[in-house]
């Protein structure tokens, strides 16, 4: 058994390679969030409503995956809805180099197959308005080409959704 000071050593020594780790200088290549205001952006939600966003997120999750959500403007002042796909690449990477959770935007051209999508209103408060939709994509894909991102779903209910904006 460990006496207390042995455990205070092994702790410090814990704490000291988690702040090494997270030293400047530390590069993700991959995780974190890279967000912008897209210029020209729109998304069609399920039911087929379509409508301006303003900002447009794109988390790097792993090597392979992204998450990229388009905000918009809810029913009321303050309000938002949110577009999300989750796309997979094949090999090429993530189009996102991160530094400490920072990221910026790092590759022209970028596609990914869209595993999954999902839609959110949350009132001005921030606060979800209902329970989040999602489904799976029975076909699907996100595309980045001349600064501009593209994703489209066909869900298993049958709905396309899909999304645009220039970066």
């Amino acid at each position: 058994m460990a006496t207390p000071r042995q455990r205070s050593r092994w702790i410090s020594l814990g704490l000291m390679a988690c702040l090494a780790y997270l030293q400047p200088g530390h590069a993700e290549p991959f995780v974190g969030r890279f967000e912008t205001t897209g210029q020209g952006c729109r998304y069609t939600l399920s039911e087929g409503e379509s409508g301006d966003c303003r900002v447009v997120q794109m988390d790097g999750r792993s090597a392979t995956v992204l998450g990229i959500r388009f905000i918009g403007r809810g029913a009321v002042r303050g309000a938002s809805r949110s577009l999300t796909f989750v796309a997979t690449t094949s090999g090429q990477g993530s189009p996102l180099s991160c530094h400490l959770g920072r990221c910026r935007l790092s590759a022209a051209s970028w596609s990914g197959s869209v595993s999954s999508v999902s839609e959110a209103a949350y009132d001005a408060d921030g606060i979800a308005e209902g329970v989040p939709k999602a489904w799976p994509a029975k076909q699907g894909s996100c595309k980045l080409e001349a600064q501009q991102i593209r994703c489209r779903a066909d869900v298993v209910s049958g709905e396309q959704l899909d999304a645009q904006a220039k970066l």
